[in-house]
């Protein structure tokens, strides 16, 4: 999916505070966010912990990460990968406990506007089944879907 606009800012309840990836607890955060949020798409808390085994990557200028906060419980999460003209939006989950409670909204508007705003002219994500009704929502549409991704296997 992609956008080509920056989006409003997202509205944050007083009960909620948001912070970007300054240190390593943040990514802390966002993985254990992650690795419970991810295993509803069938990927299991220890792969989710994988993708995430260089922590210094996500702190470095080249990214550009939020972790909304609720009740001083680690809630929601969402990431920017910066490539110039483009970016990504990746590794958006909520935490179950607070599932449906705009939070994923509210660190997708920040993860999109991070984009626009280091210069890209489009921001794009992959939806997963959960997320592309609120992608479509924000103003997000489809050019592309990824029927299956697999890796192959490593020649001889």
């Amino acid at each position: 999916m992609l956008i080509e606009n920056p989006l409003p800012e997202p509205k944050v309840p007083p009960d909620v505070r948001v912070e970007l990836f300054r240190e390593l607890r943040h990514v802390t955060d966002a993985v254990g966010i992650n690795a419970q949020a991810y295993e509803a798409l069938k990927l299991p808390a220890a792969e989710a912990r994988v993708y995430f085994g260089r922590p210094e990557e996500l702190l470095s200028p080249r990214v550009t990460g939020f972790v909304a906060y609720r009740g001083g419980q680690a809630a929601s999460t969402a990431l920017t990968i910066h490539g110039g003209r483009s970016a990504g939006v990746y590794w958006v989950g909520t935490a179950n406990a607070a599932q449906r409670m705009g939070l994923a909204e509210i660190c997708t508007r920040l993860a999109t506007n991070a984009g626009f705003a280091r210069g890209a002219s489009v921001v794009t994500l992959q939806a997963s089944p959960f997320g592309e009704p609120l992608y479509l929502r924000l103003g997000y549409r489809t050019y592309d879907r990824l029927r299956r991704y697999r890796l192959s296997a490593p020649s001889l």
